[in-house]
């Protein structure tokens, strides 16, 4: 059933409190237990058994914390008990899990599906990576795509993202594209040619830090004319020769540094870059400069410089996955993502929690005075692609990885690296 926009708008006045637990350890196997009073069916019939209301569980990574004083997690909490006040006899119980490493989500997943499966959550918020391998696991329930148990209308990148081997695993919430950032002095590069013309460094994240992947190294592939599929096992010849000679013409004009290789991630670059002090292009995420918004206005952003000038982007997503195969279940999940996909719950959160919502309409309760904001709504609709999901797409990326790296180092030359992946021109 979905929910009237209209109604969810109306009890948004409710205040909302702490509803979820952070753990270090696998859910309680025992479920809460609320009684509820029958009224009796006659003068002389004994009381009903109280009944059991076992709670929707959501397992969901740290920033969707519904525990805390932080505007972000009021907003969650507010929505959940909104949802429990359009549906009395449901709860919901959002469990804080680790996002990476080995007592990260998808070992969790792993471990309960082995020896408890009775603790795996009903629903459970995965990043790309850990989306596609727990549906390896056999752990998630596919979504009929033309029939999608929420009202508003998801990006197409972000449903992209969600979809693998054909089908659609999940409804993704929260998006976080990348871009370039410089000086507010500075003009910012549209291609490699002005890049390199420019003479300024140029930062971005070298290594695959915890995700497995790097997104930034992807990202460039595709500004060089490259692909992005499930199927891809080689590279695109010309692609790959064309990012691997500008990596090598920047280290040459001490444009790309050998540091590049030590930065995991946006914020790594972030934290790199010195703009008060001397001019450099950055390439970090969305969720960097909405945390740093204080100084955007002595900051230019851009899409990242490419080849030929086209504006690209990647927008890496985290996505609601359905674990639960019981109707009843289903239903509550359907539910309350309807009410968290209300436009002004979904867009009040993101910008609180500093990413983007996954739908133009939450997009839109931002407004559209701030240039920032006009910028990622024309990357996401125009410009934005999806990392694919599998292990074939892994393998691959990985294999781009290891070429990346041995230019930025020196200690291949371009051919040798095209020669170490497996194809040449």
């Amino acid at each position: 059933r979905l929910i009237p926009a209209a109604l969810v708008a109306a009890l948004l006045v409710l205040t909302g409190c702490g509803r979820d637990r952070d753990t270090a350890a696998p859910a309680a196997t025992t479920p809460d237990v609320v009684a509820q009073e029958v009224a009796a069916a006659g003068d002389l019939a004994e009381d009903a058994p109280p009944l059991v209301i076992r709670p929707l569980v959501v397992w969901v990574p740290e920033f969707m914390t519904t525990d805390g004083d932080t505007a972000a997690a009021e907003v969650l909490a507010t929505a959940l008990q909104q949802f429990e006040q359009l549906y009395p006899e449901s709860e919901v119980e959002f469990v804080v899990k680790q996002e990476d490493g080995v007592n990260g989500v998808l070992n969790y997943l792993r471990s309960a599906q082995r020896v408890a499966p009775a603790i795996l959550p009903d629903l459970v918020v995965l990043n790309n990576q850990d989306l596609w391998r727990a549906v390896d696991l056999g752990l998630v329930q596919p979504l009929d795509a033309a029939n999608l148990p929420v009202a508003q209308p998801i990006y197409p990148v972000a449903l992209a993202a969600a979809r693998y081997q054909e089908t659609l695993y999940g409804l993704p919430y929260a998006l976080n594209p990348l871009h370039v950032v410089g000086g507010a002095e500075q003009t910012l590069p549209a291609t490699w040619d002005d890049v390199l013309a420019g003479g300024v460094p140029y930062i971005f994240a070298g290594d695959v830090g915890d995700a497995g992947l790097n997104p930034s190294l992807l990202l460039q592939y595709v500004a060089a004319g490259g692909a992005l599929t499930e199927t891809t096992a080689e590279p695109d010849a010309d692609a790959l020769r064309a990012l691997l000679e500008f990596y090598a013409a920047g280290r040459s004009a001490a444009i790309i540094g050998e540091e590049t290789a030590a930065l995991a991630d946006t914020d790594d670059v972030w934290s790199a870059l010195d703009l008060a002090a001397s001019p450099a292009v950055g390439l970090v995420s969305a969720h960097v400069l909405l945390r740093e918004r204080d100084a955007l206005n002595r900051l230019a952003y851009a899409p990242l410089p490419s080849l030929d000038g086209t504006a690209q982007t990647l927008a890496p997503a985290y996505t609601f996955a359905f674990l639960t195969t019981d109707p009843e279940r289903l239903e509550m999940g359907y539910n309350l993502l309807n009410v968290l996909f209300d436009p002004t719950v979904h867009g009040n959160w993101a910008q609180f929690a500093q990413v983007l919502p996954s739908t133009e309409t939450a997009l839109d309760t931002w407004g559209g005075e701030q240039p920032y904001f006009v910028f990622l709504r024309r990357l996401l609709r125009d410009d934005a692609t999806a990392i694919p999901n599998g292990r074939i797409f892994f393998e691959f990326a990985r294999r781009l990885q290891a070429a990346q790296n041995s230019v930025i180092a020196g200690t291949m030359t371009v051919d040798e690296a095209i020669a170490s992946i497996g194809t040449s021109p």
